[in-house]
């Protein structure tokens, strides 16, 4: 018979603590011989932790005092928070994925100007640089059309500091705007600080927040749209990783694992098309409604009272790329979901997005996203 390891899981206060747990129920169930107990942080922490009997520990660690008393503990440790690198072995959410997911919901609304609110955390510029790289790699992107509130943040300000700032902000920012925060609860702030000043959301401001908590997306007015990071598969991950090490594996401090996050859970806050060119806004829902068939540009440009010179031109205009790019782009997030939500192969999803064939439409999706369908789609299903 197998002997039964305990584990010890301290997730603390951790936002994605019951997804986590849920990973690591899906881990359990595939036959650990592990003996689970979860722990908070109490104030004498270290002393019962160290009395647990414990041959491992799962735990969400981000305070230097508190790394090092998990390293004096002489146990594989794994830890799941972002905010602290090379201390402990580390399985945790890939930022920049997020944000270039953010980035790519986004760009699917029409809208020219871009907006990111965050702090200077570690996961918050993470987050940025994939958000902004991936706006930035379209064609002739400017960069003036996105703009960055972290210089007006302070990690130390206080909530009414933050409120404010968030309001000065806003008020700098041009017409129709979408704006990523780096969780939730900014991304109600935003919807707050619009309703307050008259804007409309997402008319006027769309809005796309992170980490898909439930109790604060569904108190937006109207409901937050927000980025699914996953955490079943981080949970999942770590508790592989940590079996590993009690099983003797030497596994360094500075062992990063990033898992791919799950995708965009669309709301009220993003479902608009906000191009305030009519002709550009009806041909880009009629690309959206219509992008699973075998249309070309000559078929968008039957749908305005425009030739194709003239919408090519609104389309650089007010989108800054073309008609089939749009067309592209939006196949291509088509191709995302169905790799994310389905067990589809490559020649039915390439049908079902409007590809002429797996080739082609792994061609053009590697073109926009820099990687294969199959790569994303196991790094989503982790």
């Amino acid at each position: 018979m197998t002997a039964l390891r305990k584990v010890s899981v301290v997730f603390g206060n951790a936002l994605m603590a019951p997804e986590l747990f849920k990973g690591i129920g899906h881990f359990l169930s595939e036959g650990a011989p592990w003996i689970v107990r979860s722990h908070d942080f109490p104030t004498n922490w270290g002393e019962q932790l160290r009395g647990s009997g414990a041959d491992g520990f799962l735990v969400y660690a981000y305070e230097p005092d508190i790394v090092q008393e998990l390293q004096a503990l002489g146990v594989p440790v794994v830890n799941v928070s972002t905010r602290l690198q090379g201390s402990l072995p580390t399985v945790t959410l890939d930022n920049r994925a997020l944000g270039t997911m953010a980035a790519e919901h986004l760009l699917s609304l029409g809208v020219y100007w871009f907006g990111f609110l965050g702090r200077n955390f570690s996961f918050s510029r993470e987050r940025f640089s994939g958000f902004r790289d991936r706006l930035f790699a379209e064609p002739d992107f400017r960069k003036d059309r996105l703009f960055d509130a972290r210089p007006f943040m302070d990690t130390r300000s206080e909530n009414e500091k933050v409120i404010e700032r968030t309001r000065a902000w806003m008020r700098s920012l041009p017409k129709p705007i979408a704006i990523f925060t780096e969780d939730d609860e900014l991304a109600q702030l935003v919807s707050n600080v619009a309703r307050e000043s008259g804007w409309e959301v997402p008319g006027d401001v769309a809005v796309l927040g992170c980490n898909n908590r439930e109790r604060v997306c569904f108190l937006g007015h109207p409901p937050l749209s927000s980025i699914d990071p996953n955490g079943r598969g981080i949970g999942h991950a770590a508790a592989r990783l940590l079996e590993r090490m009690m099983q003797g594996e030497s596994i360094p401090g500075t062992y990063r694992e990033e898992i791919f996050p799950h995708g965009v859970v669309q709301r009220q806050s993003t479902d608009v098309i906000a191009v305030p060119d009519p002709c550009v806004a009806q041909a880009v829902r009629w690309i959206r409604e219509n992008h699973a068939g075998r249309i070309s540009v000559e078929d968008v440009v039957r749908q305005v009272p425009l030739s194709r010179c003239l919408l090519e031109r609104s389309f650089r205009q007010y989108l800054g790329h073309t008609p089939l790019w749009e067309i592209k782009r939006t196949r291509v997030e088509k191709v995302c979901e169905l790799l994310v939500n389905t067990n589809m192969g490559m020649e039915e999803i390439s049908a079902e997005s409007g590809f002429q064939s797996p080739q082609r439409m792994a061609r053009v999706f590697k073109d926009i996203l820099k990687q294969t369908p199959t790569e994303y789609r196991r790094k989503t299903r982790r």
